[in-house]
Parts: structure tokens; C-alpha cells; sequence
């Protein structure tokens, strides 16, 4: 990534005091297509395999991986269970992203229940769970 953003540096100081529209359209192209490098590497690869994932209803109960950093959940079709595993450490932010009355239960073994999202998301707010672990301990703030 390092390597990439260096050969976009120098690409882009080819064009900085072009007035060449043509330039300009370049430039820019660059810059679109680094941010999608950038967006790619923090969603693993822009399926949303690490980093940012969607989870929906469909997927739940969804086993939070190691890898995982931001749950963007939608539970329009229906409740959603987290389950944060023992031996995980890496804190996670939960967000509720839609306006149903579904709950999101964020759990660290499938039936103790650490910490529930159930405010419906209204005029584009979401609600917010921080979830954290020692390895052993599960919490959860906002």
C-alpha cells in the first residue's frame, strides 16, 4: 500500500500546475481510484471480509472473526445476534442502521446477553455499541 501511494504522489505532482483539462480528469481518476485502494484494503478487499462488514438478519447469529472492526447491522428483516467468542480481544463498534424495531444482542457465549441495540435509527442517526474483551471478560459501552 505504502509502495502504491508513493507511485500516486508522484503521479499527481506531474499534474499540479497543469491547466490542462485533460490533466486535471487524470488527476482526479487518481484520486478516485486510491481511495478505492484505500477503501478495499479496510473492508479486505471491498467484499467486506475484515475491517467494515454489513451483517443482516440473514446472517445472524453472526460469529464476530478477528478480523472484524466495524458491524454495520441492518435487522429490517428481522433480529440480529452477535456473538463475541471468548480468547477474542479486538474491540468492535456495532451500529444499528435502520429504523425497525428489531433488536441487535450482542453476546459472548449465545444466551448471556451483554448488551442490546433495539433504538430504531431515526433521521439518519445510528445507535452505537462499543464491545470489547480482555479474552476472558466481554463489555460493552456506548
Amino acid at each position: 500500500m505504502a509502495d502504491y501511494i508513493e507511485q500516486l504522489i508522484t503521479q499527481l505532482e506531474q499534474y499540479q500546475y497543469s491547466e490542462d483539462p485533460q490533466n486535471v480528469i487524470a488527476a482526479i481518476d487518481l484520486l478516485v481510484a486510491a481511495l478505492q485502494e484505500i477503501e478495499d484494503a479496510i473492508s479486505g478487499g471491498g467484499g467486506g471480509t475484515g475491517g467494515v462488514k454489513k451483517i443482516t438478519a440473514a446472517m445472524s447469529p453472526y460469529t464476530v472473526a478477528k478480523t472484524d472492526h466495524i458491524l454495520n447491522c441492518d435487522a429490517t428483516g428481522g433480529a440480529i445476534v452477535l456473538i463475541y467468542g471468548s480468547g477474542l480481544t479486538n474491540p468492535i463498534e456495532v451500529a444499528k442502521i435502520d429504523a425497525s424495531a428489531n433488536t441487535i444482542s450482542i453476546t459472548p457465549d449465545g444466551s448471556t446477553v451483554r448488551a442490546v441495540l433495539a433504538q430504531a435509527a431515526v433521521g439518519g442517526q445510528v445507535q452505537l455499541k462499543y464491545v470489547y474483551s480482555d479474552g476472558t471478560t466481554v463489555w460493552a459501552g456506548e
